[in-house]
């Protein structure tokens, strides 16, 4: 135990180095890890968030290489550092000075981290991405993606999960409403969408309402009769029949849709309030 603790504090306490956004082609670095997804680069630069770290996707190869770099060091520095890490990273080498000047100039784009939180990283690459998907601002598509990353540690520490029963149940109900039996259902889905995708969705669902049961239980008004009420005089126009009729569907019809409606505004107010405040007890770092 004693050994592993003095390992980890020579691999992360060597350098008090902050994360760049640049190569310098004067000094020296150290390729540590090519892996074949972000995913799997991020794993590995979450573990050297202290060092000058850079994650490159390649744009040479058919299929997309990422490789893991500390930069901007000294020959002096590299030597200590290849074997300070050797116990985590034993293929790490040093990278020729050759290598450093193409990484200055081409074939190479650049995903180094944006922001860190409680040591895991949301990287550039990410960044971009949500801002170039949801047509937003940098900052926006930052707070999404803490808003991401803490949701996902949440869930890991209540641990939360699944089962592939309870997605089966889901999809049970959605026949029945349906008038419909499991296998055809299945196999209507099949016909017009992606049945992983969908899955996957029903377990995101799932998921959620699993968190917000976890962090809501006994914190949420249940909506009253008379809140059911008020709300239904207030969007009474929402009630009617079809949009060309005057006619309204009476309250008995809809006050399970209604119910639900509030329901659901307290539970995304009741998350925004939750993270909100964890954000504000969290170790959150914006590098760039």
């Amino acid at each position: 135990m004693i050994k592993i603790v003095l390992i980890f504090l020579l691999f992360f306490g060597y350098l008090n180095a902050k994360v760049v956004d640049f190569i310098e082609k004067d000094k020296k670095a150290i390729t540590v890890k090519n892996v074949s997804t972000m995913k799997k680069a991020k794993k590995i630069a979450e573990k050297l968030s202290k060092y000058n770290v850079y994650i490159y996707k390649t744009l040479t190869t058919k299929t997309p290489l990422y490789v893991v770099y500390i930069v901007n060091i000294s020959k002096e520095e590299r030597k200590i550092i290849i074997n300070d890490i050797k116990e985590f990273f034993r293929d790490a080498y040093a990278t020729s000075d050759k290598k450093i000047r193409d990484l200055t100039s081409y074939n190479f784009v650049y995903n180094g981290v944006a922001v860190i939180v409680n040591n895991e990283i949301i990287t550039l690459y990410d960044v971009d991405n949500i801002m170039k998907q949801e047509n937003i601002s940098k900052n926006k598509a930052i707070n999404i993606l803490i808003n991401k990353t803490l949701y996902k540690q949440e869930v890991k520490k209540f641990n939360l999960t699944v089962g592939d029963g309870e997605i089966e149940n889901y999809m049970g109900k959605i026949a029945q409403a349906n008038n419909m039996n499991l296998e055809n259902f299945k196999l209507e889905i099949k016909k017009n969408q992606n049945f992983q995708n969908f899955i996957a969705n029903i377990k995101k669902r799932l998921l959620n309402q699993k968190f917000i049961n976890k962090i809501a239980i006994g914190k949420l008004k249940i909506a009253t009769d008379k809140e059911i009420k008020e709300y239904y005089d207030n969007n009474i126009k929402q009630f009617r029949v079809n949009e060309n009729s005057i006619k309204v569907l009476p309250l008995k019809e809809v006050e399970n849709e209604i119910f639900n409606e509030i329901m659901y505004k307290r539970e995304q107010n009741h998350l925004k309030k939750y993270f909100k405040s964890l954000k504000m007890k969290t170790d959150i770092k914006i590098i760039r």
